[in-house]
């Protein structure tokens, strides 16, 4: 459960960031992909748990973008993500004005799992550290890998 001062936290842009959501159409998104190829075939209820474990570690990614006055800026958004399967071309467009999207998507197809991003959240580092956990926290989900305490 969300209180109403965790839905009030903000940030601002990076002055990086600030660039992409004034460029972003559909024709050109500014999404990137990455992805990781497993042993075993997706279970989609384990990675959506393991999503939904690990979203509120990364604070970066569990945004909305709004509006101001004069500029974007960060949102946290109280909404749980979804997966879904593959079904369209890759870096499909994220529209950063909706205001009820993450500014990232999962998806999954056979054994792969995909992370695109609207790149003003993060840079290829940064989603790469949200993939791996992702990833390792299903590999725990699903018993392949023994977490010691």
């Amino acid at each position: 459960m969300t209180t109403s001062k965790e839905q009030l936290k903000w940030r601002r842009l990076d002055n990086t960031a600030k660039l992409f959501p004034l460029i972003a159409s559909e024709n050109l998104s500014n999404v990137f992909r990455v992805s990781v190829t497993l042993k075993y075939k997706i279970i989609p209820k384990l990675l959506k748990q393991a999503l939904e474990e690990i979203l509120p570690w990364f604070e970066g990614f569990r945004v909305r973008l709004r509006r101001g006055a004069f500029w974007y800026y960060f949102e946290m958004n109280p909404r749980k993500p979804i997966i879904e399967e593959e079904s369209t071309y890759p870096c499909q467009y994220i529209d950063p004005r909706s205001h009820q999207m993450f500014l990232f998507r999962v998806s999954y197809y056979d054994k792969r799992i995909n992370l695109e991003v609207f790149h003003a959240v993060t840079d290829g580092m940064g989603a790469m550290n949200f993939l791996k956990e992702l990833t390792y926290h299903y590999l725990t989900l699903k018993n392949v890998i023994k977490v010691i305490h």
